[in-house]
């Protein structure tokens, strides 16, 4: 865990890069970005894994840029990315843990790739973990593939990206009911730089909630400054045009909002539910399924409850409508 004056610095750092792309002003005293940083922007345009464009998030956000790790596909495409990542853990954490958590399931190979090339480029023999979608109930049995995680580890989580800081609410639960283990930082490939649940940026409402320092390869600040109005391959990729747009989406949040906050968070509670709702408890092999069926229902139900009275206007409605559709039902009786 960070010392809280450490964490606190870390925080402010966060912020003033927030507050810049924001301005859209940047800060002529920062230093210039590093090489490595320049090449993964490409990278990512190479494999087509960075597009701009019209695109909805899993948070249900509208935006005009989207990052999709699920196109690295080769395997020197998964050596390049795990270099990359190393490096960026090499310089903001150090390699005093233990685990390289990846999430299911694009974090499986993110977490691979990475401790490769932690081992080969820096001599440092991390261990990976990663969990299943479905706990397995033969051969090598439980939730979790590739190292067991264990009392006393120091674990840091490895994710592709992180826009609301939803992925994180369904990790840490996974991580904690291994044993008195404790999570010291994220690393995601691309920050993209905006607000989580509240007002403030959702790597830094992360590492407030959770205590844990957080960094990303590259931010959405980094890829704008190299890729606005320079040419790469022939082509321009941020023009103008694409610019004001990357502006407007940070400058107007609420503009790109789900437009129906209640089903946003409806699909997002079955989602969490589905896939890791039971793992609260640390259900032994044998009662697992019990576990499940049990705390599914009540889990489940208990938010449904939650968002209906954030939404008290949506319940009514939807009262309304099932009266009005029961109501044309008796008249076509009639």
């Amino acid at each position: 865990m960070l010392e809280s004056e450490q964490l606190n610095v870390f925080l402010k750092q966060d912020i003033n890069r927030i507050s810049r792309i924001h301005r859209n002003q940047k800060d002529k005293s920062e230093v210039v970005m590093e090489q490595y940083k320049k090449e993964f922007i490409e990278f990512m345009i190479d494999c087509n894994v960075l597009k701009f464009g019209d695109f909805v998030t899993k948070s249900g956000r509208k935006t005009p840029f989207f990052v999709n790790t699920g196109f690295y596909r080769t395997g020197s495409q998964l050596k390049r990315l795990g270099e990359y990542y190393a490096q960026a853990i090499h310089d903001h954490f150090g390699f005093d843990f233990d685990v390289l958590f990846g999430p299911a399931y694009k974090g499986i190979p993110l977490s691979v790739a990475a401790t490769i090339a932690i081992s080969e480029k820096y001599d440092k023999d991390i261990r990976y973990c990663s969990n299943r979608k479905e706990v397995k109930d033969h051969g090598d049995k439980g939730i979790l593939l590739g190292s067991p995680i264990q009392d006393g580890d120091k674990v840091i989580i490895i994710e592709d990206v992180t826009t609301a800081g939803t992925s994180i609410q369904e990790t840490l639960p996974i991580i904690k009911a291994q044993g008195d283990v404790e999570v010291g930082g994220l690393v995601v490939s691309v920050d993209r730089m905006e607000r989580g649940q509240g007002e403030k940026s959702a790597l830094t409402e992360i590492s407030e909630k959770y205590g844990m320092k957080t960094t990303a390869i590259v931010t959405m600040e980094e890829v704008v400054e190299h890729l606005y109005n320079k040419p790469y391959k022939g082509k321009v990729i941020i023009d103008d045009e694409l610019k004001k747009a990357i502006d407007a989406y940070y400058e107007n949040p609420a503009e790109y909002q789900y437009k129906d906050e209640w089903m946003r968070d409806l699909k997002m509670a079955s989602h969490r539910e589905f896939t890791t709702g039971f793992y609260f408890d640390k259900p032994t092999n044998k009662d697992q399924n019990y576990q499940r069926n049990r705390l599914f229902p009540l889990r489940y139900m208990a938010e449904i409850l939650l968002i209906f009275k954030r939404f008290p206007g949506r319940m009514v409605s939807i009262g309304k409508e099932t009266i009005s559709d029961k109501n044309k039902i008796e008249d076509s009786k009639n």
